[in-house]
């Protein structure tokens, strides 16, 4: 009786071990991304910032749209901004490739406002900074690498349409 009672705690043990070095390798290899948005034009405004994991969701587009519409992308926060800057940070992220989208909201209507033919009049900015309309944000040139641990990208707002 004794020896089965101990096989039993031994066992439970070995289990509660593995499990637990398990739980600490994910958190270990998990990523967090730190987006410090800059040149925010006025505070109180609304930064939108979409976080994309998946290159065929990454369209800048979809935000001109209503968000019942969106598709595809991994997170979307919305922040209060404070005049100058605003940081957002996503955790347990899989290490990995992203791109990060964001624009000035700065009627509060919860969409990317836009004239013709798709021009935005809302600030917008991207992960590495690619200046429209010189370079469309792309997948390829937006996507930034996450490796375990913490991240940071800037972004600096532009306005597009002067």
């Amino acid at each position: 009786m004794l020896t089965r009672l101990l096989n039993r705690s031994f066992y439970l043990t070995i289990f509660s071990t593995c499990l637990l070095a398990q739980t600490s390798y994910a958190e270990e290899n998990q990523s967090s991304l730190t987006v410090e948005v800059g040149s925010i034009p006025s505070e109180g405004a609304i930064i939108t910032v979409i976080l994309f994991k998946d290159p065929k969701a990454f369209t800048p587009k979809m935000a001109t749209s209503d968000r019942e519409k969106w598709k595809g992308y991994h997170s979307v926060v919305d922040n209060k901004s404070r005049a100058g800057n605003s940081i957002v940070t996503f955790d347990k992220l899989v290490p990995g490739d992203y791109s990060v989208f964001v624009y000035c909201d700065l009627n509060s209507n919860k969409k990317l406002d836009t004239k013709f033919p798709g021009i935005p009049i809302e600030p917008i900015g991207t992960s590495n900074n690619i200046v429209p309309p010189r370079q469309r944000p792309t997948w390829n040139n937006t996507k930034i690498r996450l490796v375990p641990g913490k991240n940071t990208n800037k972004i600096k707002l532009i306005s597009v349409s002067r």
